[in-house]
């Protein structure tokens, strides 16, 4: 499928919107345009279930944040940096939690 003006602008939108890099929203956007219905990945060295494994440890780390740390869920700070270095604190506080 050859690749358009008007999937160079959607990509332009799906950038912003979704911050994705400039290869997957041109993806997107052609898949979209074609309306597939399922996406087939060529992935040979897609490992699933350490896929699901690393999604699920994520998953939970953000719900122990939600637990005890709902200002880094909110997060209000304006700097990055400052919303990290609660981030590390935080999880030097599970961590600590855990090993006791």
């Amino acid at each position: 499928m050859p690749l358009t003006v008007e999937d160079i602008m959607e990509a332009a939108k799906l950038m912003k919107g979704y911050s994705l890099d400039y290869e997957d929203a041109i993806h997107l956007a052609t898949v979209l345009r074609s309306r597939a219905k399922e996406i087939i990945s060529n992935d040979e060295d897609f490992e699933r279930e350490a896929y699901k494994h690393m999604r699920s440890s994520v998953e939970r780390f953000f719900a122990w944040l939600r637990g005890g740390f709902r200002r880094l869920i909110l997060r209000w700070e304006r700097l990055t940096s400052t919303s990290l270095g609660f981030i590390q604190i935080a999880c030097i506080m599970i961590y600590w939690r855990v090993l006791k």
